[in-house]
């Protein structure tokens, strides 16, 4: 039996480890985004918007390495609640001017969905307006830092390239799911043009992590099972639905029933949301603004945190409410609420015969598409029976 002393230096020691490396794949994780994602560069302009729970989470390690990069001068910090009391009834002062004399801003706080309208939303206007690159990361969390910031972003955007070009003489999509979900989503991509996640430019933003494309169909109609989880600030509450999913009824285009037979509180926190948000019965929350497919494969499991869930590779998600126009659908419409909801492990199938999904995983057609849009290196294998894409020694 060793001696007390020295378990407790062993335990001591693991402990101090743990704690290294932790930080090392949170900090990797923000230099991936700033670098590959942001495109920060030495002397840029920064603007982080964040708060005090976040700074904790996630060691503030935007913030310090956006000061590694591009030097602490040129870094200004806005933490929400030195501007009063949250949720937020207007932007920080000051800010929207900060926006328009920044390269790089980014929004990485928890979410409010009372602060959609006062501070999240018009801050992404300032930025439409500008010439910033807009990181946009609701309710970011450490986890997010190892998995969704760890991913291979060659492989995301190639994946939302591939995907874009498969869809874009698509009309019809059904997605289906062991659980019950079968939707029909009819799509215009001539008009309402499929979005995908790339490097971001100036005036534009992503999500942080980042893995999706998405459009806004002009009709949907079935029924969607969302065992994953649903947006905004229910999201916190409610988590991962996996065990009380919610069943939603779509007819053209509109919500029309929203029930949770295991969980009668999230029904009606739901149904309050699509159908009477925030009391004035707003007609366009019960409309489906957006449609959308995960394209983030190194994301493989679930947390109840929709920033990242909805970019796993294994699942679709839609929104009811605000449609997106200024990130590209070209919806021509706006709305005061957007909430999220995920179906896991989906097949999607398209109506020019393309099987874009099956249970989950993308099909070998997309998958070999994939590579038409990676760099030279990167090969197509199968690990334990699901395809991969892994790096190749050329030399």
């Amino acid at each position: 039996m060793e001696p007390e002393s020295l378990v407790k230096s062993s335990q001591s020691s693991a402990g101090s480890e743990y704690a290294s490396e932790e930080r090392s794949k949170i900090f990797a994780g923000a230099r991936q985004g700033l670098e590959n994602m942001l495109g920060l560069k030495s002397g840029e302009k920064v603007t982080i918007v964040t708060d005090f729970a976040t700074m904790s989470e996630t060691q503030d390690a935007f913030v310090e390495v956006a000061k590694q990069i591009t030097g602490k001068d040129n870094v200004t910090i806005y933490v929400l609640e030195d501007s009063g009391k949250r949720p937020l009834s207007a932007m920080p002062d000051g800010l929207v001017e900060r926006v328009n004399n920044s390269d790089v801003t980014m929004f990485v706080a928890q979410s409010m969905g009372e602060e959609l309208d006062t501070v999240r939303r018009p801050m992404m206007r300032a930025v439409s307006k500008s010439s910033a690159r807009h990181g946009h990361c609701p309710g970011f969390i450490k986890q997010m830092m190892m998995e969704g910031m760890a991913a291979d972003y060659n492989v995301v955007y190639a994946l939302s390239k591939a995907l874009v070009d498969l869809l874009s003489g698509t009309r019809r999509i059904n997605v289906t799911s062991e659980k019950g979900t079968n939707l029909i989503c009819d799509i215009d991509p001539q008009n309402f043009p499929w979005v995908p996640s790339q490097p971001v430019k100036k005036g534009q933003l992503a999500n942080l992590p980042d893995g999706e494309v998405f459009c806004t169909p002009y009709n949907v109609n079935g029924t969607a099972v969302v065992d994953g989880c649903v947006g905004d600030f229910l999201n916190k509450k409610y988590g991962h639905l996996k065990e009380t999913p919610v069943y939603v009824n779509i007819q053209s285009g509109m919500a029309v029933e929203i029930s949770c037979p295991r969980n009668k509180e999230l029904e009606y926190d739901l149904r309050t949301y699509v159908f009477n948000l925030n009391g004035k019965k707003e007609f366009l929350t019960r409309k489906v603004g957006e449609f959308a497919l995960g394209t983030n494969l190194g994301v493989t499991g679930f947390i109840g945190k929709m920033l990242q869930d909805e970019k796993c590779g294994r699942a679709i998600h839609f929104a009811f409410g605000d449609p997106l126009d200024e990130d590209g659908t070209r919806a021509g419409y706006e709305c005061k609420g957007h909430i999220d909801l995920i179906v896991v492990e989906p097949t999607v199938k398209a109506n020019n015969g393309l099987i874009v999904m099956d249970n989950g995983l993308y099909t070998e057609e997309v998958m070999r598409h994939t590579l038409k849009y990676l760099p030279f290196g990167y090969a197509l294998s199968k690990i334990e029976e699901k395809l991969t894409f892994v790096k190749v020694n050329n030399q």
